[in-house]
């Protein structure tokens, strides 16, 4: 049974938040209510506020939600932008960066069903409406409906209540950033992913996979998301004085909810910093790159359990390679089971790589990347054979500017993205277009030139593993190639 209870109807002198316009004019109506039938017997079925205060009373007596979130997170009558036009909700409950995570919808007591369905269906619109909240409350005093938005934003179920204030999760401190020890090269204070915990991120993937029933690549998929997410929050945290809190964590909210909608949050940031960041230096990056467009499609459940998985580790300060097989040992089986596909084994890859040896001042393409395989072995060969010899602005250079991929898939883009930040980046330079078109499809290729041509013949270095190849290297004949040609 829902924590909401039974209805009763409260007083309008003990109404709360009681100086909003709207309950200012309810107050009038019940006075009148009461002048004219010398008491507020029947009133709560005229007047809609007599249900909207008892459910706000009982969202903070029942549901245990702190009195001092009135009027700051917990608002009525709350604008939500619905395409060109905006309604207003009767209930909006707020995450600590004031963006709705829950909504209640109030009925005057005892609706017809023709109102009540025509309630829940509003509900709906909410919550497809607004990214960071997916669960919502519609009553009318007798009956009370829970509504969760799944996976798909259009699509609902019914769940038994919404969630309660939870203060074991609340209550815990939050983390935050701590410089740390003098000579040591780490910025967060979090802990670093070595061997010891290289199951970490294959852990984070079962639980996607079996919280939320996703296939494997599905899974690989939100887990992208997930990371891409966890890397924004790091760099732009350590950006910060000693002391600030991370974002992406679970300590400090108020349930699975609100964690979750944190991380919705904070991965729009991330999406809309990068767009803005690259579409400065790269012509058309936001249709060539936009692949984090896609929304989380974790239910808060299994969102909240990746948060709390991952919270008290850094992507920023572990070590490339540890971080590189940590994802690896996702990374392939997800994407066979899932997608059929089959990527160029790995002593194929540094068999090519090897006798290319690429060089720091190379430009490298992949036009058919997958995964990014061969770009992040270039980037690690490099790193391994020249590093020590390179400064930090030759090193960023290469790191940032000569690798390049095509991919079809926008997933596999995603992939190959998180793995290449994964290996501390150039997955700016990962392009989901059809490596099959004319060059004038690829104008920021064409702007790597530094003499004014238009001559597409830029790269010094394109190892690829072409399509019909990795076909055949899905054959029991083991038939596989790999061709790595330098100009």
């Amino acid at each position: 049974m829902s924590l909401m209870g039974s209805f009763y109807v409260v007083q309008p002198e003990y109404w709360l938040l009681a100086t909003h316009g709207d309950v200012l004019d309810a107050k009038r109506r019940a006075a009148e209510w009461l002048a004219s039938h010398g008491s507020y017997d029947g009133a709560e079925k005229n007047i809609e506020e007599f249900v909207r205060q008892w459910a706000l009373r009982q969202l903070v007596d029942a549901y245990l939600y702190p009195l001092e979130w009135l009027g700051e997170r917990i608002v009525i009558e709350e604008p939500v932008k619905m395409g060109s036009g905006e309604k207003e909700a009767d209930i909006s409950i707020k995450n600590a960066n004031r963006r709705t995570f829950l909504y209640v919808e109030a009925k005057a007591l005892g609706t017809n069903d023709l109102e009540f369905r025509e309630a829940e269906r509003q509900l709906e619109s909410y919550l497809s409406s607004t990214h960071t909240a997916t669960i919502g409350l519609v009553t009318d005093g007798l009956r009370v409906r829970c509504i969760r938005k799944k996976v798909d934003p259009n699509d609902f179920e019914y769940i038994p209540d919404i969630p309660p204030y939870g203060a074991g999760v609340a209550a815990k401190a939050k983390l935050v950033r701590e410089l740390p020890p003098a000579g040591s090269k780490a910025k967060t204070g979090l802990k670093s992913i070595t061997e010891r915990y290289e199951r970490l991120l294959f852990d984070v993937h079962s639980t996607i996979r079996d919280v939320d029933g996703m296939h494997d690549d599905e899974a690989l998929d939100e887990l992208a998301k997930i990371i891409y997410t966890k890397i924004y929050d790091e760099r732009a945290t350590i950006e910060k004085e000693a002391g600030a809190a991370f974002r992406f964590q679970v300590y400090g909210a108020a349930n699975p909810s609100e964690a979750a909608s944190e991380i919705r949050l904070l991965y729009e940031e991330a999406r809309a910093k990068e767009i803005e960041i690259y579409s400065k230096r790269i012509p058309g990056y936001e249709r060539s790159r936009g692949v984090f467009k896609n929304q989380i499609r974790l239910s808060d459940a299994a969102l909240f359990r990746v948060a709390e998985q991952l919270q008290e580790f850094s992507f920023v300060d572990s070590d490339a390679d540890v971080k590189g097989r940590a994802f690896q040992q996702v990374l392939g089986p997800a994407i066979r089971a899932g997608m059929g596909q089959y990527f160029t084994p790995d002593p194929i890859v540094e068999i090519a790589v090897g006798i290319v040896q690429p060089k720091a001042s190379d430009l490298i393409l992949d036009p058919f990347c997958g995964s990014g395989h061969f770009l992040t072995r270039c980037l690690q060969y490099v790193v391994a054979a020249q590093g020590g010899n390179l400064d930090e602005y030759s090193l960023h250079q290469f790191k940032f500017f000569h690798l390049h991929g095509i991919e079809k898939s926008d997933r596999m883009v995603r992939i190959a993205m998180t793995d290449m930040m994964l290996h501390e980046d150039g997955h700016s330079n990962i392009r989901n277009l059809d490596a099959l078109l004319s060059f004038e499809n690829y104008p920021d290729m064409l702007a790597l030139r530094d003499d004014g041509s238009n001559d597409p013949a830029i790269f010094d270095l394109i190892l690829t593993n072409p399509p019909l190849w990795q076909h055949h290297a899905s054959r029991s004949d083991g038939d596989d190639r790999a061709i790595s040609v330098r100009s």
